[in-house]
C-alpha cells in the first residue's frame, strides 16, 4: 500500500482537487480489492467501493492521527461492505453456525509450523481463490480476522453475532482452508507423477 505523508492528507482534508484525484489514483485498487473480498462479484464491489469512497471523502476532516489513514479507509470499506450484504440480505443469520469454541488444529497431525510450510506451497492467487470458495460467513470472519487485523470482540460487533461464533467461524474457516490445500497439493503431486 503507498504511503502518505501528513502534508498531502493535510491537502485532502482541505479539499485540494489535484491530492483527492491522487488520493484515489493511489488507493482505488486496493480498496476495491477489499470490497470484492466480500461482495464476491465486481459489480457489487464497484458499488461499495463507490459508496465507501463518498464515506471516506466527507469523514477526512475528522482523522486525527495521519499515519492511520490506511487502516481507517480500509475499515470504512469493510464496514460499507458488511452493510451492503445485511442490506442485500445476503449475510443473514444463517451464515453464521452458533457453536462453541473447539481447537480444530487437534484434530489432525499437523502443527502450526506445518501449516505455515502449507502456505509456502501454493500461490497466492491459488489461495485467495481458495478463500472465495469459502461459505460466505467462513470467508468473512476469516477475512477480518486474518487479513484485516480486527479482533473477534470487534467481529461479533460489526456481524451483530457472538464473540464465541465469531472464534468458531475463524476455526472452521483454518480447518477447511487447509483440506483444500491439502487436496490442492495432492492433486498436484499426483500430476507431477505422471
Amino acid at each position: 500500500m503507498p504511503g502518505f505523508d501528513k502534508r498531502f492528507i493535510n491537502k485532502c482534508k482541505r479539499g485540494d482537487k489535484k491530492a483527492l484525484e491522487e488520493l484515489y489514483r493511489r488507493s482505488a485498487n486496493t480498496l476495491l480489492g477489499v470490497c470484492l473480498r466480500y461482495t464476491k462479484n465486481i459489480h457489487d464491489a464497484e458499488d461499495v467501493f463507490q459508496e465507501g469512497f463518498i464515506k471516506i471523502l466527507n469523514n477526512l476532516k475528522n482523522i486525527k492521527d495521519e499515519s492511520k489513514i490506511w487502516s481507517w479507509m480500509i475499515r470504512i470499506m469493510v464496514n460499507t461492505a458488511i452493510n451492503f450484504l445485511k442490506k442485500k440480505q445476503r449475510l443473514g443469520e444463517n451464515e453464521f453456525i452458533e457453536g462453541e469454541e473447539r481447537d480444530y488444529s487437534v484434530t489432525n497431525n499437523f502443527s502450526q509450523k506445518d501449516d505455515s510450510l502449507l502456505l509456502d506451497l501454493i500461490s497466492e492467487k491459488d489461495l485467495y481463490d481458495m478463500i472465495e470458495q469459502l461459505p460466505d460467513g467462513y470467508r468473512i470472519v476469516l477475512s477480518l480476522y486474518a487479513i484485516e487485523g480486527f479482533t473477534h470482540k470487534e467481529i461479533a460487533e460489526v456481524l451483530g453475532i457472538s464473540e464465541s461464533t465469531s472464534k468458531t467461524q475463524y476455526q472452521k474457516a483454518k480447518a477447511k482452508l487447509k483440506k483444500m490445500i491439502e487436496e490442492k497439493l495432492k492433486i498436484t503431486s499426483k500430476n507431477r507423477l505422471k
